[in-house]
């Protein structure tokens, strides 16, 4: 995670751009939150799309999942496990294509970073987030989500998988641009 949230940095000091808006899908979140463990005065707000920002304190299987999607049909079944009626299958081939390009030993160090303990700690976020998720996400934990971060505004977007962005996009941007146009930065 410090290595994505290097990066991150990296693209803000490069942009020149002082304080900005991070939007996290799915790992996406822990890292822009772990950006804004580490840089707070540059995030301005923080979106997520249903993404993981809370895992039990003794999840199990947090060490076997990056072995496991070693496995290349366990990898494309996990990632199928997350479509839902609204993901066309044109979607889903041009999701499964962009998921499985990345080479297996990346797709384990990402799960890995994912669920290191180091970086899900009880810290509390003041900075503005919109949190959209599918409906019924597996992902969402709103009790634990409103306690770390106070300043959320939750959404459930019905009708939508894991990738809710691609199967509802109009409704997803004018939530997003709502959001946005309620800030000051």
């Amino acid at each position: 995670m410090d290595l994505f949230a290097r990066a991150v940095e990296s693209v803000r000091v490069d942009s020149q751009a002082k304080r900005v808006v991070l939007i996290g899908h799915s790992m996406g979140t822990p890292v822009i939150v772990h950006y804004a463990r580490l840089y707070p005065k540059n995030v301005a707000a923080m979106v997520f799309a249903d993404g993981l920002v809370t895992i039990p304190p003794s999840w199990p299987f947090a060490p076997l999942l990056g072995l496991t999607l070693a496995l290349s049909a366990v990898r494309r079944a996990t990632i199928r496990s997350m479509f839902s009626a609204a993901t066309t299958p044109e979607m889903q081939e041009r999701i499964l294509r962009m998921m499985m390009s990345a080479p297996t030993a990346t797709a384990v160090g990402a799960m890995k970073a994912t669920f290191d303990r180091i970086s899900w700690k009880g810290d509390v976020f003041t900075q503005p987030v919109l949190a959209l998720y599918a409906d019924r996400s597996p992902y969402a934990k709103r009790d634990a989500m409103t306690r770390r971060f106070p300043n959320m505004k939750y959404t459930e977007i019905v009708g939508t998988g894991h990738f809710l962005m691609l199967e509802k996009p109009n409704e997803f941007n004018r939530l997003l641009l709502e959001f946005l146009a309620r800030q000051t930065f």
